[in-house]
């Protein structure tokens, strides 16, 4: 298994500009092994509709971009995952990123970037190995793009559509913020 370049046909045919190489596997265990290493804490205070999240999407993805690769501006779907649960969330997990200027492996550019309705920017998150962030997807999803890699390599793991939102939770809705960001691991 290795990686497939990704590309698109461009906003002229109405896709985003993208250009990355990823490999897409399916895979439950690795998915709930993901899950349980500190990333289902991220949603102990979350509740949409009254339901909590359950698990991860077990579509799991590893991208990369090397320099001069990008991924122009778009939106993330939800996905319907047929047993009555919906995916709400993206959750990237960095495994390279900025470095001290000494690092001569250090990350230059590759920040995703957020962008209101009127295209002005609302958070610009540069990687920073070992961070996962975390970002609505689907109705409520911002436009965002990820910006060219101008030197090293970018690769992060996306669990495209992170989360089952499946069993009834305590109380009424309580909806986090756009964007979260921390480190993960035990």
């Amino acid at each position: 298994m290795g990686f497939t370049h990704q590309g698109s046909l461009g906003p002229l045919k109405g896709e985003a500009f993208r250009d990355n190489d990823r490999i897409s596997v399916t895979d439950p265990l690795l998915a709930q092994t993901l899950w349980e290493t500190g990333i289902n804490r991220i949603f102990t205070d979350i509740n949409i509709a009254a339901k909590v999240a359950t698990s991860l999407n077990p579509n799991i993805r590893l991208y990369r971009y090397v320099e001069g690769q990008r991924f122009g501006r778009h939106i993330d779907e939800s996905v319907n995952l047929g047993d009555g649960s919906r995916t709400q969330y993206t959750l990237l997990i960095y495994l390279s990123g900025k470095g001290s200027a000494k690092d001569s492996q250090a990350l230059v550019g590759g920040e995703t970037v957020f962008y209101d309705h009127r295209g002005g920017i609302v958070a610009e998150v540069a990687p920073v190995q070992g961070m996962a962030l975390l970002h609505l997807h689907g109705a409520r999803c911002m436009l965002h793009e990820a910006r060219v890699v101008k030197k090293n390599v970018k690769i992060r793991i996306q669990a495209k559509n992170v989360d089952r939102f499946g069993k009834k939770g305590s109380g009424g809705d309580r909806i986090c913020s756009h964007l979260h960001c921390q480190a993960v691991g035990p």
